[in-house]
């Protein structure tokens, strides 16, 4: 038998990169994957510190994201490269390994 292969379009933004580097290089970038443009005022990140069930920070993203666009959100201290492609510099990237992040 051969093998059969379901296609299906993702529906919803996502998170496309997480960077953690040292110190403070550090960002989040999340992904329209689309056809559509999406308000992102219908959106909320959130940061989990250290397990907690309640979020710690949040941010509460601006504008549109067209399709297969992403939006960058970074650390305020972080190097050059990273602040050079950021649409946002926040607290919310005051994360480490142990923090969970959702959209």
């Amino acid at each position: 038998m051969l093998p059969t292969h379901i296609f299906s379009q993702c529906s919803d933004l996502f998170f496309s990169e997480y960077i953690e580097g040292l110190s403070n290089n550090k960002a989040i970038e999340f992904y329209n994957p689309t056809s559509a443009t999406v308000n992102l005022s219908d959106y909320v990140l959130y940061r989990y510190n250290n397990g907690s069930p309640t979020p710690t920070d949040s941010l509460f993203p601006q504008g549109t994201l067209a399709p297969g666009n992403v939006y960058v959100a970074g650390n305020p201290s972080a190097v050059a490269g990273i602040l050079s492609v950021s649409d946002t510099l926040h607290t919310i990237t005051f994360f480490n390994g142990d923090d969970a992040l959702s959209l």
